[in-house]
């Protein structure tokens, strides 16, 4: 069963604090269910840029992991997820005040597509 809620972070910044954001368990339920259904296994980790987007961090009672660029880690296994699928659904999730960067990471995912 899913936990109450989840902790999602953006890492795209570096020297000033990311977004930290909360999803409640209605918000996060559609997320869990795409995490629960990645089955294609990706031959290495996520590999992350020194600088600028680092996909999402998120974490649960039941989940902890990190998804960037078409790769999903969770739990300790690598995923691919080549629709982007989960990145779409924590950018969609983002706090209005982060409006600028909603934006912004949407067109990285475009132009990794």
């Amino acid at each position: 069963p899913m936990s109450p809620g989840m902790r999602v972070e953006l890492d795209i910044f570096s020297g000033r604090p990311n977004p930290v954001w909360e999803l409640d368990a209605q918000a996060a339920a559609p997320l869990a269910a795409r995490l629960a259904g990645l089955s294609e296994h990706a031959s290495r980790a996520v590999d992350l840029p020194d600088l600028g987007y680092r996909g999402f961090v998120f974490h649960s009672d039941a989940c902890a992991g990190r998804a960037c660029r078409g790769s999903v880690d969770l739990n300790g296994t690598t995923f691919r997820d080549p629709a982007f699928a989960i990145e779409r659904l924590l950018v969609a999730s983002l706090p209005d005040a982060w409006h600028d960067l909603r934006m912004l990471v949407e067109r990285i995912l475009l132009l990794d597509e």
